[in-house]
């Protein structure tokens, strides 16, 4: 049984019990009012025996106080209104989904978060790259031993000298170096030329900043 058919279970059977008392309190004791009634305001029913009990006690024999029909009217309008919610939220479609968790039911969906979508966007990208300039290890290996080939000697000099190995000058050359190892992957791309004219480009900016 899920959690839907035990809630209208319980409602009906506190609905009965509720029709069963005001029933007898009219004919014991009210003269001819036109309804008895109370509205338990001790929150979600759990436990409708108990609470049958709870209420049969604490009349021990004494008239349900009488209500004016308009409060009555107004008091089960509010009372329908959250039922309707509550279901409402119990029946909601779930988003798009990224994993499941358990709720009362057994598993349901849950939403995916901007982290989990862009993590699944980079492991998209990391196997496409992969295909196309060949494992990293691979990539990077070509990439450092053209680094090292362009920049060894001029980085001992600098150092040497007391100065930072890198100037603003050499990143475009990186870049360049770099684009040259993704070149001489598996399959390589057809905007290398476009790319290293681009980044060739830059140098002269770069100077003397």
């Amino acid at each position: 049984m899920n959690t839907m058919e035990q809630l209208e279970q319980q409602n009906a059977a506190l609905r009965a019990a509720r029709d069963t008392r005001v029933a007898a309190a009219e004919a014991a004791c009210c003269e001819g009012l036109p309804l008895c009634q109370t509205i338990d305001t001790r929150g979600p029913l759990v436990d409708p025996e108990r609470v049958i009990a709870e209420d049969d006690e604490a009349l021990d024999g004494e008239c349900v106080s009488a209500m004016d029909p308009d409060t009555i009217e107004a008091a089960w309008a509010a009372v329908k209104a959250r039922h309707a919610e509550l279901h409402g939220g119990l029946t909601q479609p779930e988003p798009v989904v990224s994993g499941r968790v358990f709720g009362l039911d057994g598993p349901r969906p849950v939403p995916a978060t901007a982290a989990e979508a862009l993590l699944r966007q980079a492991i998209d990208v990391v196997r496409e790259r992969s295909g196309t300039y060949g494992p990293p290890a691979e990539h990077f290996k070509i990439t450092v031993g053209l680094l090292n080939a362009a920049f060894a000697a001029k980085f001992a000099r600098r150092l040497e000298a007391g100065e930072p190995p890198f100037e603003v000058t050499d990143w475009p050359v990186v870049m360049m170096l770099d684009k040259i190892a993704r070149s001489m992957g598996p399959r390589g791309t057809p905007d290398t030329a476009i790319d290293l004219a681009g980044y060739a480009s830059t140098i002269p900016a770069c100077q003397g900043a």
